[in-house]
Order: C-alpha cells, then structure tokens, then sequence
C-alpha cells in the first residue's frame, strides 16, 4: 500500500509497505524535492529553526505546521520526531514538515506502535509518554514536540534542558518549562496559554 502525504506543509515524501497490522516496512519513507526548500536566514539556524522576532511570525508557523501534522494524524501517521530540524522554511516562506523516519500508523489495530520501554525521538522535544517508553504513542506527543518548538523560536532555547540526557528526561517528565517571559516579555496571553496547554 502507498500513503502519498500532499499537503503544502507536508515535504512531498511516499511512505511505502504498510503492512496489515500497520508497520512501517522496509525504507519506509522516499524524501522527494527537501533539497528544493531554502534555509533563510533569521528563520534557520543550525538546521533547523531559530528564534523568531515577530511573535505574530512564530504563531503564523506554529498554525501552518499544526496544519501539516493534522494532516497526517487524519491520515493516521504519527510524526514521532519532531523538532527545530525537521522543519524546513522554503522560498515562498511556509515550513514543511519533513523527515518521518520515525512515523507509526495510528490505526487501532496495529501492534508496531513502538516496543514498551522503548524511547524513540530526540530528547529535547519528547513528550512525558515518549520519555517513560509507553507502548501506544498518540497524537499528542506531535502536539507536545510542536510546543516545545514554538517555545524554542520564543525563547530561542528549548524549553526542557539539562546537562546531560537523564537530566533532560526528569526535567519532561517532573518540572515545568520556564516562564517564556522570562526569555521574551510581552508575549500575549493568549499564546502563553496555548503553549501551557500543548506541554503537558
């Protein structure tokens, strides 16, 4: 079975082999035209995206991107992965959402969600269920790893750090974030509180 993923926050990719109990086979994912999107300057540092000036730019993104990862969660694949990096700015100015080599199908009945105790994802921006290795990883966790992006733009750190990675972990699993004012005063309410909602 091909699942083509054609949205224009979604990098064009082809996730192929979808076995019946829903995993991913073999290389699962051809990554078609990345190349094609620009890093901007201002907007991409280091890979991936840095701080942003304009708040209202930082929401604009974090919509678009909700969109594309909605996309996919409709089309029942979990992202998995996502972080600063696996969000591209292309030359019209829009981020694409790319690299799923970590996606699972979200379908009921599939058994490769991932293994119990297994933690998959880049630490920084991993939810709490992600952290703990649960079997059955959900939409959430997409969500989680968005807000930690967006507070990254913010704030221009991620919102959960550490000296080292079990640090990092206990801090996802047991502490809050900073107050992004903190980092970026005036950031409306309105946002704050979206952010709150989306890192629990």
């Amino acid at each position: 079975v091909a699942l083509q993923l054609r949205l224009a926050g979604v990098a064009t990719f082809i996730v192929t082999d979808i076995a019946k109990d829903g995993k991913l086979q073999g290389p699962n994912l051809a990554m078609l035209k990345q190349a094609h999107f620009a890093l901007q300057s201002g907007v991409i540092a280091s890979g991936g995206i840095s701080t942003i000036e304009d708040v209202r730019e930082v929401a604009a993104l974090g919509e678009e991107v909700a969109r594309a990862i909605q996309h996919a969660h409709e089309r029942g694949i979990l992202h998995r992965d996502l972080k600063p990096q696996n969000i591209l700015v292309g030359p019209d100015g829009r981020p694409r959402v790319t690299d799923f080599g970590m996606a699972r199908s979200l379908r009921p009945e599939s058994s490769g969600l991932t293994v119990s105790g297994a933690q998959l994802g880049t630490p920084a921006y991993m939810a709490p269920e992600q952290v703990r290795g649960e079997r059955q990883i959900r939409p959430a966790a997409d969500v989680f790893a968005l807000g930690c992006v967006l507070y990254e733009c913010l704030a221009g750190r991620p919102p959960f750090l550490g000296e080292h990675l079990v640090a990092v972990l206990g801090k996802i699993l047991f502490d809050e974030p900073p107050d992004l004012r903190i980092y970026r005063p005036g950031v409306p309410a309105e946002l704050m509180a979206l952010l709150a909602d989306m890192l629990i």
